[in-house]
């Protein structure tokens, strides 16, 4: 009797962008595994090489996927053939059908907006509600989204006071384009984790999805909490966005776009190409009012519970 455990085929496929696109390529993959049991080895084009190592520690979550080092670099603006792709593409768009020039997802590719990561959740305090809070995503000079620190403040000074339970702020990020001096204002905010610049991403991660809720502008801490169900208010400047947020997700979750029109939205993006770091900070988003945060808060509360 043959009792040799069959070895799971390992399938190629091939997907563009950063950090947020790999993780929901991933939810996909999560979803391709369950129904077939295959392994994956990904691999990615992108002028975005710097993005590998982090994308290689989120592809670690995702056991049964090998990610693939170095990328293949590809610059879109280039006017260069593309490479070949190894295996399918996988889009990042919900249906699986690319804005640009890219091959729709083959027919057997379906989203998982619930996949099971190989992490340990971080050993928050239960006896608080834990609020986390993105201070900025995205990538300087393309598609950086950083929040008031003015706004952050007033955030966290006016939930203190009105809010009926203890809570627990954590604050994330790597500082990229904010001054020290503003971050330190941060830091000394009452009942207020300052962890910018402090945790792996690992850790990072870990502390997402252990908080009960998040304030972030869109990308992917918000599409990793929302895929552990934790509720959030995300901020966003193009609706773009929305064509990778599942229905679940949206159910979830509350979504403020802070620049209403494409048009405005073009000449927002445009403008933080423009600008300097500090300049960034000054203009940082200013999405709602703390009232509006409060309220969100209340009623997501009382959805879960």
């Amino acid at each position: 009797m043959n009792t040799k455990t069959k070895k799971p085929q390992i399938v190629d496929f091939t997907f563009s962008g950063t950090l947020g696109d790999a993780f929901l390529v991933l939810c996909k993959l999560s979803d391709y595994h369950k129904n077939t049991g295959n392994h994956v080895r990904l691999h990615r084009q992108s002028e975005f090489v710097e993005f590998d190592d982090p994308i290689s520690k989120l592809c670690s979550l995702f056991p049964y996927v090998e990610y693939v080092i170095p990328s293949t670099y590809f610059d879109s603006k280039s006017g260069l053939k593309r490479p070949s792709f190894n295996g399918d593409y996988i889009n990042t768009t919900i249906s699986g059908i690319s804005a640009k020039e890219f091959p729709p997802d083959p027919h057997y590719i379906d989203f998982d907006p619930y996949p099971l990561l190989d992490l340990n959740p971080a050993s928050f305090s239960k006896t608080s509600l834990n609020i986390g809070i993105q201070l900025h995503t995205g990538k300087l000079a393309t598609n950086y989204k950083g929040l008031s620190i003015e706004w952050i403040k007033s955030v966290i000074i006016f939930l203190n006071i009105h809010f009926d339970e203890k809570i627990e702020f954590y604050i994330f990020g790597t500082g990229e384009g904010y001054d020290d001096k503003d971050l330190n204002e941060l830091s000394i905010l009452p009942n207020t984790n300052f962890l910018v610049g402090k945790t792996s991403f690992v850790d990072w991660v870990s502390s997402i999805v252990s908080l009960d809720f998040l304030i972030t502008p869109e990308g992917f801490p918000s599409y990793i909490a929302m895929s552990q169900s934790i509720p959030s208010l995300v901020f966003y400047t193009s609706s773009l966005i929305l064509l990778g947020i599942h229905d679940e997700w949206r159910n979830s979750s509350v979504f403020i776009d802070v620049v209403r029109h494409d048009i405005l939205s073009k000449g927002y993006r445009y403008l933080m190409r423009l600008i300097s770091n500090k300049s960034q900070v000054g203009r940082g988003l200013v999405p709602c009012s703390p009232e509006f945060v409060l309220n969100t808060i209340n009623q997501q509360i009382i959805k879960i519970s």
